[in-house]
């Protein structure tokens, strides 16, 4: 088979220049992809080094894969700090995410313990509390009741938003902060309400995250 020669010459001192030789038909000077995958090989003129086109092959390759990784990580994490919901396979809107927050979360069907009412209230004449039957009645009561915060402080706690970790990984969102009215019946029998504040972490689809210890402090 005839030798054919696709030279790609850059000088690199006296007399001596880096030239790419490969064997094969006459058709493989169509274009450097084809060459890469031709039984080549790189050297210096006066043959100081040999690298073989598999090797070559090999760095292409490689780096193509490790660039691609590097894009698809970072469009990865840019959406999730941008709010996209991979299971939905869209972007929420706030109504959406406070919505699904309230439902996976225990405002709905389950009452508050009379002790966290008392304490929570300043009040000493709650019996029981009375828990909502379903989310239309939560947000028909409660319609303001949800919104984004950087920080929220009730009784002696203090809880505070996602860091960028937990943001860009997925793992959390963002701190929402949740007031809502806590009905009661008091110990003369009377039915009552009170304002109770709260709050939660949420993923970018609303679902109820728990919150490290290390970001909750306590006065």
């Amino acid at each position: 088979m005839s030798a054919v020669l696709f030279i790609l010459r850059i000088p690199t001192g006296r007399q001596k220049a880096l030239s790419l030789w490969c064997r094969g038909s006459p058709d493989v000077r169509q274009g450097l992809g084809l060459m890469l995958f031709a039984p080549c090989r790189i050297g210096l003129i006066r043959g100081l080094f040999i690298v073989k086109s598999e090797t070559i092959a090999a760095w292409v390759i490689g780096g193509s894969i490790a660039v691609f990784a590097v894009i698809g990580l970072s469009v990865w994490a840019t959406l999730n700090a941008q709010g996209f919901c991979w299971q939905e396979g869209r972007f929420l809107s706030k109504q959406e995410i406070f919505r699904n927050l309230i439902q996976s979360s225990e405002y709905i069907g389950h009452d508050v313990r009379p002790f966290t009412a008392r304490y929570r209230s300043g009040r000493e004449d709650i019996k029981r509390t009375i828990p909502y039957e379903d989310i239309e009645q939560f947000f028909r009561v409660n319609s303001d009741c949800c919104d984004f915060a950087s920080s929220i402080h009730f009784a002696d706690l203090t809880y505070f938003e996602p860091s960028w970790y937990f943001v860009i990984s997925g793992k959390a969102w963002k701190l929402v902060s949740v007031k809502y009215k806590v009905f009661i019946e008091t110990t003369s029998g009377d039915a009552d309400s009170f304002d109770m504040l709260s709050g939660s972490w949420s993923d970018t689809c609303g679902h109820r995250v728990q919150i490290p210890r290390e970001y909750v402090l306590i006065d």
